[in-house]
């Protein structure tokens, strides 16, 4: 079954660590899809509103400048992906323009889509002014509740996990999704782990 991964794109060093622990842990796993999105902010502050009045108003070239700016950073992302041995139709990228806020904008679409999981890297800030991954990734924990979230601080080089379980539902979906997403995968190891300190020895 195939794994699909949707991966938030900045062109931050920090969005670059997110692709780099990618790569060490599922390069050689055939069946890891990844989508590589860079959400763009459409809102011109308090002239916004005119354009749902005007079909006729296009783009402003700020717009058009940071649409172009999304896509190099995404054609750079993918780039590294298939350099370093993802299978180039694994990989798909798309700029989302939205005038919904950059955490809004990325949640939805994540959502939407239903994808086994989000990466993001935290405390990116990019060229493109809208996109701090930083803001983005503290908004993101406590919104994204449906799609499991996973964040990169800085160069990740472990490809252990540390599962800490607990006999509650939350518990059981994390395992489920860890277990999905490791499977055949000879590069991880996993540690569970469990403390009547933390947790008690009955659920909550």
């Amino acid at each position: 079954m195939k794994k699909k991964i949707l991966v938030a794109v900045d062109g931050s060093v920090y969005s670059s660590n997110s692709l780099d622990y990618l790569i060490r842990l599922f390069r050689q796993d055939q069946n890891f899809s990844i989508d590589l999105l860079a959400a763009v902010s459409t809102c011109r502050g308090d002239q916004s509103w005119m354009s749902d009045l005007d079909g006729r108003r296009t783009e402003s070239a700020a717009e058009l400048q940071r649409k172009a700016k999304a896509t190099r950073y995404l054609k750079d992302a993918k780039a590294r992906l298939v350099r370093n041995g993802f299978p180039e139709d694994n990989i798909a990228s798309l700029v989302h323009a939205s005038g919904e806020g950059i955490t809004d904008s990325i949640y939805h679409f994540a959502k939407e889509n239903m994808y086994d999981g989000l990466l993001v890297g935290r405390r990116g800030v990019g060229r493109v002014g809208e996109m701090l991954l930083g803001s983005v990734s503290s908004d993101l924990v406590r919104k994204c509740h449906e799609i499991p979230l996973w964040i990169i601080d800085g160069n990740v080089t472990s490809t252990r996990f540390l599962l800490a379980v607990h006999t509650c539902t939350h518990s059981l979906m994390a395992a489920d999704h860890l277990a999905f997403i490791l499977q055949k995968n000879p590069q991880a190891e996993i540690y569970i782990y469990h403390s009547l300190a933390a947790f008690g020895s009955t659920p909550p």
